[in-house]
């Protein structure tokens, strides 16, 4: 009971903030309160013309991802996202490499995959894929499952928003 009352206050909170500050002000309000990562400024643009309740969009090269935040990515399997979290740790393989998101394998939220192949292009772009681990990233792409956890696979650098040390 005292769950739901809270989260009617910060719905509550939300409305009258939107109608102040505008919709955009208001996601980043609710975002800084909840902990959750802001999303970028071109996502906040396209979150006011979003549908989805309690859901913002982002623009990824002529297709509309849905930005969500990595603890409910299993909910938006098959569907194309822009996802944000913290990397809790990366985890190499000999054909994957798994940049896992909001917490450590096995009990990640997601999983960002990007394949050995191309690692080389992504660490030129960003640097080593080992020094990712605690830093704040938002990847774009179309969630799958594997093993029954989320994962997105990244094939380009330019999939990936890093920040932090």
């Amino acid at each position: 009971m005292r769950h739901s009352r809270v989260i009617i206050t910060i719905v509550a909170f939300t409305l009258v903030l939107s109608s102040f500050m505008g919709a955009g002000s208001a996601c980043g309000e609710i975002a800084r309160l909840s902990g959750q990562p802001q999303q970028p400024e071109s996502a906040a643009a396209a979150s006011r013309a979003s549908s989805v309740p309690g859901a913002k969009t982002a623009s990824t090269g002529g297709d509309q991802a849905l930005f969500i935040n990595s603890a409910v990515a299993k909910g938006h399997l098959g569907e194309m996202v822009k996802v944000c979290g913290t990397i809790a740790s990366v985890r190499s393989g000999k054909r994957m490499n798994y940049l896992n998101i909001g917490a450590d394998f096995p009990r990640q939220h997601l999983g960002v995959a990007i394949s050995v192949k191309n690692q080389p292009s992504f660490e030129a772009a960003l640097g080593p894929l080992k020094a990712f681990a605690g830093r704040q990233l938002c990847a774009t792409g179309k969630l799958r499952s594997q093993k029954g956890q989320p994962v997105l696979d990244v094939y380009e650098p330019q999939a990936l928003e890093l920040s932090g040390n």
